[in-house]
């Protein structure tokens, strides 16, 4: 739960930045992967490369949308608790439908896979320690 809280503090605090981080990591990773499995002795490092993006590929969207959903259920509830669940369930639903719009629902789906894949990079090497109540007061 306090990862979780730590990953969401990075996309409130750092969104741009992780935007960024994020789209790099979309676009250089796979290139990384293949130079690296080419040899023998980088197959296995390709192979837990591979594994590790697939699971920011899936874990990013879900940060980004349990984010979208604190904040928007923050807007309606100002200043009191925000569920995780429920910030999940509702940022689902508004990505789901932002999804389906033509043109402009793969960029939101871009946007939505870059922010949380940044965040999750940016909170995994800052090595500051995550305080759960800090965390718990912020949002």
């Amino acid at each position: 739960r306090s990862a979780v809280y730590s990953v969401l503090d990075e996309i409130r605090t750092n969104g741009p930045i992780s935007a960024l981080l994020g789209l790099a990591i979309i676009l250089l990773m796979p290139v990384a992967i293949v130079l690296t499995g080419v040899t023998l002795f980088g197959l296995p490092a390709a192979i837990a490369g591979l594994t590790l993006y697939t699971l920011i590929f899936f874990i990013a969207k879900v940060l980004t949308a349990i984010a979208i959903g604190m904040f928007l259920i923050g807007l309606m509830r100002k200043g009191k608790k925000v569920s995780l669940g429920w910030s999940l369930v509702l940022g689902l639903l508004v990505l789901a439908i932002l999804f389906k719009i033509p043109i402009l629902g793969w960029l939101v789906y871009l946007a939505a896979w870059s922010l949380g894949a940044g965040a999750i990079v940016l909170r995994v090497f800052r090595k500051k320690p995550v305080v759960v109540s800090e965390a718990l007061a912020t949002n």
